[in-house]
């Protein structure tokens, strides 16, 4: 079984309003809420390909998540 990137655990948080546990490759897991995909997939959705790169990477570690999560609900309408 492979592992979907959080992106993609991210997306169907998002498409199912379900909270769900997202695995990290750092082997740690933490409850997403639909509020919190939907903003960090806000601001992915609005930046430029190398700044999705960056993103893609910091969120796969729970302390990359919870800062690119913090970043997201300061800079979209969006609040949990």
């Amino acid at each position: 079984m492979t592992k979907k990137p959080v992106i993609e655990q991210l997306k169907e948080i998002s498409e199912n309003h379900q909270h769900k546990s997202i695995k990290f490759a750092d082997k740690r897991t933490m409850k997403v809420d639909a509020w919190t995909a939907n903003a960090m997939l806000c601001v992915y959705n609005a930046i430029n390909a190398v700044n999705k790169a960056k993103f893609e990477e910091k969120i796969q570690t729970k302390l990359g998540f919870m800062s690119l999560a913090q970043f997201s609900f300061e800079n979209t309408k969006i609040r949990g």
